[in-house]
This record gives structure tokens, C-alpha cells and sequence, in this order.
């Protein structure tokens, strides 16, 4: 595990607020790195990655896709396009984990310069369909009962990550509930090609997929350390496996 994951969660030194979330550096001539988080849309999910990263670092915050003056965006679509209206001009290089590689996916492949997903599902499957599923109940939850479940949920991914770091705020459930029916009507999968790197987790519990299941959508696929979340506590062996991406 990395020294870096020992550490406590929280933003990296330099953030400052941007209306999708925070920045870290200043722009420069090269395409500045876009970094979603998973589905509990907490950007402080890249705090051991994104000082790795060279350049500008844009952190986005799910939770302001989600504002309650503008209707909840329903697919991962609508997120994309939500996420799109916040990003600077140009081309970007692009990390999602999980649900935010979803997302991610939704970009105009014509502005992706590079991207990365960690953690995220190649195809629609009956995961997705669960977690549709799971969307249309957590919102109905009582508050107690809800952060119970995400209790125990969250427990069992600190577990196979090793490190308590990992430890994620609960998003309020009705966000939590839109994310997941976004994913439910997932339908069609998003071609690869150059540039495009799938990692995941040697040890995610929550995965169950191959590289031929990657290679078969144009991804190049890469297995690191660690379970759910490499990026927060392998952030050494995923920026190792990016940075081959780049050199190739």
C-alpha cells in the first residue's frame, strides 16, 4: 500500500472552488486533467492521485451536476452534458472512477485527449441493472436504515482496500438515488480506442470482469493494486500505469 493512503481524505493543498467543483494549478498549453469521482461524487477521492498529475487539475464535485435549481439529470447522458457545460475549452485528459467513468465516457470523444477509467463497468450488465434497481429504493429509505447499509457497505470496501482513508462521506440518499437509476438505463456501451486505458483493482469486490471483456470495447486494459479504489491507495501503481499510457 502507498504511503499516501495512510493519509487523511481531504482536498490537496492548492484547491481552489470552480463552479464544478475545485482546481489545483494554473492553465497551461497542455490539456488539463479532468478527474470524476465514483458514485458517492466526492472529489476528495483524488487527494493522493492528483498531486501526481502534472499540470492543471480540474476536481469535480457530483453533487453540484445535482443542483436543485436545474432538474436531477436522469441518465448518465444528462450527466455528461451537465459536466460538459462547466469544462474549459479545448481538449482534456480525463480519470473516472467507477460512476464517474461512466461519465466520462458521455464526453465528446473529439475533446478527450486521454481516458482513463478505474473501476468502471466496460458494459452494461446485470450489475448495472441491480444498481437501477437499488436507485429506485434508496430514496425511500429512512435516514437511519440508509446510513446503516452505506455503513456497512463502505465498511467492507475499507477492508479489501486497507486503509481506513478510504472512508467516504454518504452522499444525501435522494443524489445517491438518481446516480444509481442513471446507471439502471445504461444501455449502450462506449467504443475505445487510442488513449483509452480501463484499470481496475486486482482485489475489487465489487467487479467481476476481464481484459478480454475490455479489449472486445477498444479498451486497453490495465490490472493495479488495491480494490474499488486504487486511486486512493495505490495512487503510485495507477499514475505508473497512466504514465505508460502517455509514453506509448
Amino acid at each position: 500500500m502507498s504511503a499516501a493512503a495512510s493519509a487523511s481524505l481531504a482536498l490537496p493543498p492548492g484547491a481552489e472552488p470552480v463552479p464544478v467543483g475545485f482546481r489545483i494549478g494554473a492553465p497551461n498549453e497542455e490539456a488539463p486533467w479532468v478527474l470524476i469521482p465514483g458514485i458517492r461524487g466526492d472529489p476528495c477521492e483524488f487527494a493522493a492521485l492528483a498531486p501526481l498529475l502534472p499540470g492543471e487539475r480540474i476536481l469535480v464535485a457530483t453533487s453540484l451536476l445535482q443542483l436543485r435549481s436545474r432538474p436531477t439529470p436522469q441518465t448518465l447522458s444528462e450527466f455528461s452534458a451537465r459536466l460538459l457545460e462547466h469544462l474549459p475549452p479545448g481538449r482534456w485528459r480525463v480519470i473516472g472512477a467507477s460512476f464517474g467513468g461512466l461519465i466520462a465516457r458521455g464526453l465528446p470523444a473529439e475533446r478527450v485527449e486521454v481516458l482513463v477509467t478505474v473501476g468502471t463497468l466496460p458494459a452494461p450488465s446485470p450489475a448495472s441493472r441491480r444498481a437501477g434497481w437499488m436507485g429506485r429504493i434508496v430514496p425511500l429509505l429512512p435516514s437511519p436504515l440508509y446510513h446503516r447499509l452505506y455503513s456497512r457497505h463502505d465498511g467492507k470496501t475499507r477492508e479489501v482496500e486497507g486503509s481506513a482513508a478510504v472512508e467516504l462521506r454518504a452522499p444525501p440518499g435522494p443524489e445517491l438515488g438518481a446516480r444509481l437509476r442513471a446507471i439502471g438505463r445504461w444501455g449502450v456501451p462506449t467504443l475505445g480506442g487510442p488513449g483509452r486505458l480501463a484499470l481496475w483493482g486486482s482485489s475489487d469486490p465489487w467487479l467481476t470482469w476481464n481484459e478480454a471483456d475490455v479489449r472486445a470495447e477498444g479498451w486497453t486494459p490495465g490490472v493495479v493494486p488495491g480494490g474499488h479504489f486504487p486511486h486512493i491507495s495505490h495512487p503510485d501503481e495507477v499514475w505508473g500505469a497512466i504514465r505508460s499510457l502517455l509514453h506509448r
